[in-house]
């Protein structure tokens, strides 16, 4: 992936987390833009499940996207990464208690794919 921008965003609600972490540029291959993505779970030493591939409602055919959920600590973390032919992200929920679903963060997943979709000029 040839990187152009980068961008990140955190929402915290007491026991709860929400984070976008993206990039957009020229993606070559998506699946392993994907993998990449996930990697960061790896690197700080966690036991995870093996990501799926899912596919959220309304996304364009050419996009890419593998999800998964783990343990980390008391925390139970929920994470969706994207890739299509120019933009990458990565969707993580973490909750300490709570009902969400991995299928919950696989649409929440779609739908923020959809709201990134923008044209920006310059």
């Amino acid at each position: 992936m040839s990187v152009k921008h980068e961008m990140s965003a955190e929402y915290r609600d007491g026991s709860s987390s929400l984070s976008l972490e993206g990039a957009w540029g020229d993606v070559h291959d998506r699946g392993a833009a994907v993998d990449a993505a996930m990697e960061g779970a790896r690197k700080i030493g966690v036991t995870l499940a093996v990501p799926r591939l899912f596919k959220p409602k309304g996304l364009s055919s050419d996009v890419v996207v593998k999800c998964m959920e783990f343990q980390m600590g008391p925390l139970r973390v929920l994470q969706c990464a994207w890739a299509d032919t120019d933009t990458v992200g990565l969707v993580t929920v973490m909750r300490q208690a709570g009902s969400t679903t991995l299928d919950d963060v696989v649409q929440l997943t779609g739908r923020v794919w959809q709201a990134t979709r923008v044209t920006i000029s310059g």
